[in-house]
């Protein structure tokens, strides 16, 4: 796949940037790199904050503007300036082509995705919480407008969705489809304990349980997720992400009974063919695996 034919000759995509947490952050910095995209909009609640996002992507404060109107914003874009502010509407006339909605509140993404499409602007999603309830919504109205409502490429579901339509492009039928967890279980065989999101929990005999002998699987893997029952094992992200997936393939949420299976990396194609070949899996999608790593094992 040779991604420059993607664009036309000369054309810079102008990017709106609604949030300036990590991820907001991260497309600002990112987009000083690329020849092919410009960030020059950055929405937060405190529009302080998203001048902050800017500076800590490489721009001078003699570059950024922060507007409180939409008078403001105009002068600023005319003058080729950086544009902080505290509300899409402020923004919504300028020329920009795609909104990338990060907030990460649920009903301000809501608000912003479809304000933008209202507006004439595409918008790329990475606030799985708006898209796992209004996503389909927000879909139908960018067809209606002539746009793209879509998740981000590099995020678990937008790359599952890449390879689930990947494969059914190729004519395979698809049985099932997962992801890992939000969170690594990182195993330490010396202290017989499991840390995960920085808090060390006991394993006593988790030992006994890293392998999956055949004919054992299910024995094995319902023991450790009682073994680590004390870990939560499902996340809101992880149900949002799935939720997404499911949206945008037609598979439907697996059942609850298999939910949040702890695994080796490994052991995940193993599990999958399992469960394929006792009919489980078929024309369902779990929701996801959580994958255990061993810092002194494997």
């Amino acid at each position: 796949m040779n991604y420059l034919q993607y664009f036309e000759k000369g054309k810079v995509v102008e990017a709106c940037i609604a949030g300036s947490g990590d991820f907001g952050r991260g497309v600002l910095r990112q987009a000083r790199q690329m020849e092919k995209l410009s960030a020059r909009i950055a929405i937060d609640i405190n529009p302080e904050k998203a001048a902050e996002a800017l500076r800590h992507a490489g721009i001078s404060d003699a570059q950024i503007m922060v507007c409180h109107s939409k008078s403001d914003a105009e002068k600023a874009w005319q003058e080729g300036m950086f544009i902080a502010t505290g509300a899409f509407e402020t923004i919504q006339a300028l020329p920009f082509d795609i909104l990338v909605e990060s907030t990460g509140i649920p009903d301000v993404g809501a608000r912003h995705a479809e304000a933008a499409l209202l507006a004439g602007k595409h918008v790329g999603i990475a606030t799985k919480e708006t898209e796992s309830v209004v996503g389909p919504y927000l879909t139908s109205l960018a067809y209606q407008q002539g746009r793209l409502f879509t998740p981000l490429d590099g995020d678990q579901p937008s790359l599952l969705i890449g390879l689930l339509t990947w494969a059914r492009t190729l004519g395979f039928e698809i049985i099932a489809a997962g992801k890992s967890s939000e969170y690594d279980f990182i195993w330490d065989e010396a202290s017989d304990t499991v840390t995960c999101n920085g808090t060390a929990f006991p394993a006593p005999g988790l030992k006994e349980l890293w392998e999956l002998p055949p004919g054992q699987e299910r024995d094995m893997v319902e023991a450790r997720s009682k073994l680590l029952a004390a870990i939560p094992q499902i996340s809101v992200p992880d149900l949002c992400e799935m939720v997404n997936v499911a949206n945008a393939t037609g598979l439907r949420p697996d059942r609850p009974e298999f939910h949040a299976m702890v695994l080796r990396t490994a052991e995940v194609p193993t599990l999958w063919t399992f469960r394929a070949k006792v009919g489980h899996c078929r024309a369902l999608s779990a929701w996801k695996c959580l994958i255990a790593y061993a810092d002194q094992m494997n």
